[in-house]
């Protein structure tokens, strides 16, 4: 059976291997990316000639994409290139704006060396704390929206290191891109601390890439299985709301809360969110799940279960009130 991100795969390695065929038949590699291709994987090589971190520029990309360029360590290419198949691949044909991490591969002493340099110090006037730019690179030579100055000496050391055939670009996750992440954030102290700071993190550190929690939650979500289990109340309604308020966002929460409706009757659903919320602010979702599977297996119905256990998980008696009712026609 055919998985997400297998036709970004298949797409990658005809990609790279056609751009091999392209870069040897050059020779110099300096080209642009519409000149041979209209689509592209979400992932893969570019020329190396063509990206400039110096100057600030690139002329591979078309002039809508916003191009970026941070150094990620070597041993995190494979993780980025397989966790970057999710994402959808681009069309050059479409004239809207792209979002594109251009990523400097460097051993970790490399990393540790020239990645720290780039680091910004804490603004102590508005209590931000420390973080690393990401440089933003234009389809022509114009000076950079950052302080390129500053960092001229570190990007053209990481330049020189940079391997003709290691650089890779990777699609920016739209959630990366809506919440405008100019940079990577440093779990450091606002004051400016005595000791030497460590390296910033990579960008697979800080969820530039999707990481697995946001992926089940684009597929698992509380608004997708309200969809198919509501009930027909006010007092449903505003449950699921509140869940999706509470703990729509925690994948842990979203997946045990899938696993209790998949033990409990459609002819329970008219209290199957207030029930499932009470659950989860009493902090007894893994609990309640697993009483209900030992019990059912005994033989008890679903309301006799939840009327002998349910005020230990926070239900009130008005609630247990409406189960026992509709047990009572169930």
């Amino acid at each position: 059976m055919q998985q997400e991100g297998d036709r970004q795969a298949d797409l990658y390695r005809r990609y790279q291997n056609l751009f091999q065929d392209v870069v040897e038949e050059r020779g110099d590699g300096n080209f642009a990316a519409a000149d041979y291709f209209r689509w592209l994987p979400p992932v893969g090589s570019l020329p190396k000639v063509n990206i400039n971190p110096v100057e600030g520029r690139q002329a591979f990309f078309p002039e809508n994409y916003n191009v970026w360029v941070a150094p990620v360590r070597k041993a995190e290419l494979e993780l980025i290139v397989k966790e970057s198949m999710v994402l959808p691949p681009l069309n050059l044909d479409l004239d809207e704006p792209m979002d594109l991490v251009v990523l400097a591969p460097l051993n970790n002493s490399d990393y540790a060396s020239h990645a720290a340099r780039l680091q910004q110090p804490a603004n102590t006037t508005t209590g931000k704390p420390a973080g690393m730019e990401l440089l933003r690179l234009r389809l022509y030579p114009q000076r950079p929206v950052h302080k390129l100055d500053l960092d001229r000496n570190t990007w053209q050391a990481i330049w020189n290191i940079v391997a003709e055939d290691e650089l890779i670009y990777v699609r920016r996750p739209l959630r990366t891109a809506e919440t405008q992440l100019s940079g990577i954030v440093l779990n450091t102290p606002a004051t400016t601390p005595t000791e030497e700071l460590p390296p910033p993190p990579s960008p697979s550190d800080v969820n530039l890439l999707a990481d697995e929690e946001s992926v089940f939650l684009k597929r698992v979500n509380i608004s997708s299985l309200g969809k198919r289990r509501i009930g027909d109340s006010a007092a449903s309604r505003d449950a699921l709301a509140t869940v999706a308020a509470e703990f729509g966002n925690s994948a842990v929460s979203v997946q045990q809360m899938l696993y209790i409706m998949l033990r409990i009757e459609p002819a329970y659903d008219e209290v199957l969110w207030q029930t499932l919320l009470a659950v989860a602010q009493a902090e007894g979702l893994l609990e309640f799940h697993d009483t209900l599977i030992e019990r059912q297996g005994e033989g008890q119905s679903s309301h006799e279960i939840v009327l002998d256990i349910g005020a230990g998980f926070g239900l009130d008696a008005g609630l247990l009130n409406q189960w026992s009712d509709l047990g009572s026609g169930a």
